[in-house]
């Protein structure tokens, strides 16, 4: 069973680097230098953390540690492990559906199979998460692309190819809506500067969440488009729409004039991407807006946290600086601002080009999750959720940054 083993190599690998730390240490005593406990514990952490700094959500199940061996060790088998995992789970939550509905015993045996199918599902729950969050950073690694870190201070950025960012990731026609979503966040030219900006760190979570939300969505409603273009279902444009009368127009003169109309020009325009999310009424893009599962919500919250740090944190600590009693958005952001520069709140400082970088993965993220959260879910079978109410969204990412001066 490739679970199993996989396990127990896991475990395996542990021991073996702490039986080799130890052997150094032993190494070290001989050539007359003080062995202590902590070089030990020391030198095994440290390996251990250098092989666990793959993403910044650490993966504590015994399914996430596993998946995070072969996506590190074995990256060819990671595709049939995560199948093999999900399957395993399938069988779980069935074989405990069955013994709910036999048990037939007392109630205090009622009681306990009941608190016991808590725990195990609660244990499946955290599994499916490890699933697709490695499924993600899976997606990440194949591109070449390398999740940022806790970040914190001064943001120095590790350079990646932008190009593996949005044409490894989105198809050309969202790469467009990419592009205005990246100006919008950012500001026009200053998209492309190294001017340095400092933010807070609520700030900056809530440009990733918003920008996670949008490659979400964008990933959904991608997937509607290249299917309705492939099945010729698309809502024809008012351009389109101009140019199909015209098309008859000029094929009722060239009757009248006994002209071949096959023969004449025709000029064809295509919907866009962007013309066909327009085309939503507001109800339809509401429901494609939203995230399908608590699990893909869940998995935000872990991402932007590892990252940022609690948002739930940074929202006190923003309200106890700048107050609750702001008249409008500017007085607002005013203030957030002057907490900024006064250091009264946790801050980041970044060039632009390291914050287009933030904004790119953010957008990618969201794209692979809604990949992964389609699959796991056509498997397993996930949590239907509600709206989800994350700060930013799809169409409204938070004001740009001003510069530091």
């Amino acid at each position: 069973n490739l679970g199993r083993d996989g396990h127990g190599h896991v475990h395996r690998v542990a021991g073996e680097r702490r039986f080799q730390a130890t052997c150094e240490a032993l190494w070290k005593d001989a050539e007359g230098g003080e062995v202590c406990e902590e070089d030990v514990e020391g030198r095994a952490s440290e390996e251990d953390g250098q092989n666990e700094s793959i993403a910044p959500v650490k993966l504590e199940s015994p399914t996430g540690e596993f998946l995070t061996y072969m996506l590190q060790e074995q990256p060819e088998l990671f595709d049939s492990a995560v199948e093999e995992q999900l399957e395993k789970l399938v069988k779980d939550k069935e074989d405990q559906k069955e013994k709910d509905d036999d048990d037939k015993g007392t109630s205090t045996d009622l009681v306990l199979y009941r608190r016991m199918g808590e725990v195990k599902a609660a244990e499946r729950k955290a599994a499916v998460l490890d699933i697709m969050y490695a499924c993600i950073v899976q997606n990440f690694v194949r591109i070449g692309v390398t999740l940022l870190p806790k970040l914190d201070g001064l943001v120095d950025a590790a350079p990646v190819d932008l190009n593996a960012l949005t044409q490894g990731v989105h198809t050309p026609e969202a790469l467009e809506m990419v592009k205005d979503h990246l100006r919008s966040v950012l500001g026009g030219q200053q998209a492309f500067s190294n001017v340095m900006v400092k933010m807070s760190k609520l700030q900056a979570a809530q440009v990733y969440i918003a920008s996670t939300m949008f490659g979400y969505f964008l990933r959904r409603v991608d997937k509607r488009f290249q299917l309705e273009k492939a099945m010729g279902t698309l809502p024809e444009s008012r351009e389109e729409a101009v140019a199909r009368l015209e098309r008859l127009f000029n094929q009722t003169l060239d009757v009248e004039e006994g002209v071949d109309s096959e023969t004449s020009e025709t000029t064809e325009t295509q919907t866009t991407l962007r013309q066909y999310v327009e085309s939503f009424d507001q109800q339809t893009l509401a429901e494609t807006a939203q995230m399908v599962t608590q699990e893909a919500a869940t998995i935000t919250e872990r991402q932007v946290g590892s990252v940022f740090g609690n948002l739930m944190e940074l929202q006190m600590e923003m309200m106890k600086v700048v107050g609750e009693d702001a008249q409008s958005a500017e007085e607002l952001m005013g203030r957030v601002q002057k907490a900024v520069e006064a250091g009264s709140v946790q801050s980041l400082s970044m060039t632009y080009g390291s914050l287009r970088r933030v904004v790119l993965e953010a957008v990618a993220f969201g794209s692979f999750l809604r990949d992964t959260e389609s699959y796991v879910d056509s498997e397993y079978g996930l949590t239907p959720a509600g709206r989800f109410l994350g700060p930013g969204g799809p169409s409204s990412p938070p004001p740009p940054p001003a510069p530091t001066s």
